[in-house]
């Protein structure tokens, strides 16, 4: 029996105060923090850069807006 999983791509990520930013599912250029659905923060690259967040790449599930 063989799962199928989301097809997967790397993707910038920030690291700010150990917590990872993500890059949002729609908005290309946007990054959001744990608890996105219940807190609905949403930052762009150049504001994570301005905070001190450290950007790495991650493999993620794929995004919509960012293939």
């Amino acid at each position: 029996m063989s799962k199928e999983y989301p097809e997967t791509a790397r993707y910038a990520v920030y690291i700010l105060n150990g917590l990872p930013f993500l890059p949002h599912y729609q908005k290309k250029g946007w990054y959001v923090a744990p608890g996105y659905a219940k807190n609905g923060f949403e930052y762009t690259s150049n504001q994570m850069k301005a905070a001190g967040a450290i950007k790495d790449h991650w493999i993620l599930w794929k995004r919509g807006q960012h293939d």
